[in-house]
């Protein structure tokens, strides 16, 4: 039967299975994670593109989109596949390896109706020693530790990241230069340590999965006093005259004209992260009076004890409009009309 066949009677999978059985260099459980690693690919595109097209207000002038228009690729070593890796394929796993999970908080912040918080944590806690990270999740919890609705308190985002240096556990502000430390990161090609993130999420965070099957891993923990920093963003939206525009960070219900550094708003900047930093308010319902309330990033550490049985996997975060000099955290999608739209770095 031929190639073309193949693909039109059984389909693409069984298809590309048997080209790629005739490689002499290629086994068949080594096939399997071939076809598995093009499957997460296929997945997050889609996730990436129902992210933009699902959103109730992306014609909405100005209007942030921060994850729908950078790619994350995850990148994994084959053994067989000189252009990938050298790592050994383990044919089998260790039985008596179990993965463990462990739960942190991240330290207290407190939020009043309508006020933002994105504030740097430096030194918070985590896994000790050289492991293989399975998963990592997170959520905005109380005092109590129950889960805050996000009609109360929307998570914009969070990120997590390993550094080398002090075990300073100050909080560092958005901005800020003093950091103390070296970013170790992911494998990403964004200079500055920009996209340099090991996890990061937003309000989807609840439903969203991380966990890695298998025999793969991230590997962490590898250096001498290595830390972990975590970057938390979240709106009380509580008491607002309009909770969806808080949420977009429009300029005018944070009554905000300046950036955080001091320096002017572009011109016909309406609405983005320059507008929602940490400490602004956003604007409430005349007569609303509301306490302020504590909260946490309650974080969940899944991991295994690192050895020669895990694949270790590379995270690779690229700006789709990344032009050889700096990687945009974050673009602005102009809406001219319901035909034409510029995007605006």
């Amino acid at each position: 039967m031929s190639n073309l066949a193949d693909l039109h009677n059984h389909g693409w999978m069984i298809a590309w299975l048997k080209i790629l059985q005739r490689r002499p260099f290629l086994k068949l459980a080594q096939l399997r994670d071939v076809v598995y690693c093009t499957l997460v690919l296929i997945r997050s595109a889609k996730l990436c593109m129902v992210d933009i097209l699902l959103s109730r207000r992306y014609q909405r002038i100005s209007m942030e989109i921060m994850k729908g228009f950078y790619l994350a690729f995850l990148f994994f070593g084959v053994s067989s596949l000189h252009v990938f890796a050298a790592h050994v394929f383990p044919d089998t796993q260790h039985s008596d390896e179990v993965v463990k999970s462990v739960t942190f908080r991240s330290p207290a912040f407190t939020l009043g109706p309508g006020e933002v918080q994105n504030t740097y944590y430096q030194g918070v806690p985590f896994v000790k020693g050289h492991v293989a990270l399975k998963g990592f999740d997170a959520e905005v919890v109380d005092e109590n530790g129950s889960s805050v609705p996000l009609n109360e308190v929307y998570l914009h985002h969070w990120i997590a990241l390993n550094y080398i240096g002090s075990n300073s556990t100050d909080y560092v502000p958005q901005g800020s230069k003093s950091f103390n430390g070296s970013i170790v990161g992911n494998d990403g090609v964004c200079p500055h340590y920009a996209l340099s993130q090991l996890y990061g999420l937003g309000s989807e965070t609840r439903k969203t999965s991380t966990y890695l099957p298998g025999h793969y891993g991230i590997e962490v923990g590898k250096y001498e006093n290595e830390l972990w920093l975590l970057n938390v963003h979240a709106i009380d939206t509580r008491g607002t005259i309009d909770p969806f525009g808080c949420l977009e960070c429009r300029c005018d219900l944070y009554n905000v004209t300046v950036r955080e550094d001091g320096k002017p708003l572009r011109d016909g900047y309406q609405g983005g992260l320059f507008c929602c930093y940490d400490g602004v308010r956003c604007q409430l319902k005349d007569g609303f009076v509301g306490e302020n309330r504590t909260y946490y990033l309650k974080y969940t550490v899944h991991y295994k004890e690192w050895d020669d049985s895990i694949l270790p996997l590379k995270i690779y975060i690229l700006d789709s409009t990344f032009d050889g000099s700096t990687c945009k955290v974050f673009i602005h999608l102009l809406v001219l009309n319901r035909t034409d739209s510029v995007l605006v770095p």
